[in-house]
């Protein structure tokens, strides 16, 4: 909640903007959300440029560099879906939140997604574990974030097994 999206050829309320700026920059996200890596000392004002084109979201849990699964997040009319699979694209039968799955889904082609997977497995090297957010865009992929609490630690997966799973794959320790 702490963008401001400009689309091309759009007026916007630079006062309104200035004032939300200055406010998120000394909001200390990192007890507001409890996730302490956001610290505010590192807080940033990112400009990115405005990407056009149907948004579909791939995020890949990582452990040790290595993606284990994957879902599908989609937003059509401000109704946000996820779809979960494994490596092999096989759907996985879990949710996460309360999020609904998506009927029908756009898959990219099989050499892009290895493509998109050589990609993420060379952005989570050197993490115990990981969320990779890429974007599919047409044929680009975007890096949207790494991030290390999902769902801000909070939220649950179903069934019970999928979470145990996704913690057994956790090393604490070097064994």
């Amino acid at each position: 909640g702490f963008n401001v999206i400009k689309k091309p050829g759009e007026k916007i309320n630079k006062k309104s903007v200035i004032r939300n700026l200055k406010w998120w920059l000394k909001t200390d996200y990192a007890y507001w959300g409890y996730e302490l890596q956001y610290d505010i000392k590192n807080a940033k004002i990112i400009v990115e440029e405005y990407i056009e084109g149907e948004l579909e979201e791939y995020k890949f849990l990582c452990f040790e560099g290595e993606p284990k699964m994957f879902w599908i997040r989609s937003s059509e009319n401000s109704r946000l879906t996820r779809n979960y699979f494994d490596m092999h694209r096989k759907p996985l039968n879990i949710e996460f939140g309360n999020v609904p799955l998506k009927k029908s889904l756009h898959e990219i082609e099989e050499t892009e997604f290895k493509e998109l997977v050589d990609i993420v497995r060379k952005l989570s090297q050197g993490f115990k574990m990981v969320r990779v957010d890429t974007f599919v865009i047409g044929n680009k992929f975007y890096i949207g974030e790494l991030t290390f609490n999902t769902g801000s630690g909070f939220d649950t997966w179903r069934p019970k097994e999928q979470e145990e799973w996704l913690g057994r794959l956790i090393k604490i320790h070097n064994e």
